[in-house]
């Protein structure tokens, strides 16, 4: 299985007990464990459905695992180009200002 990072410092909202329930919840949860997709197929996905439902604040965190977990910023562009071309250009161009963002920091 490939070794999934995560941003332990995004996550300290509440205490050590739901903040380890919630990584256990989200972050780690049995989609993320199955071996059919690649990590970054599997991230880049998230990505994709995240844009196309205009939740910009857990793209940010997906992003910042994109970013931790190797994904080329190259390839973020790319299924951001291809939800545009779908979805939504206002969306999409939100999602290239943050992605831009992410990976400059």
């Amino acid at each position: 299985m490939e070794k999934i990072i995560i941003d332990q410092d995004r996550f300290e909202l509440f205490d050590s007990n739901f903040n380890e329930l919630e990584l256990e919840t989200i972050i780690m949860d049995t989609s993320l464990k199955k071996q059919e997709l690649d990590l970054h197929t599997k991230i880049l996905t998230i990505i994709s459905a995240l844009i196309s439902a205009e939740n910009f604040e857990e793209l940010e965190i997906q992003l910042i695992l994109a970013k931790k977990n190797g994904v080329p910023v190259e390839k973020v562009f790319e299924v951001i180009t291809q939800v545009g071309f779908y979805c939504s250009w206002p969306s999409a161009l939100k999602a290239f200002s943050l992605t831009k963002k992410v990976y400059k920091s």
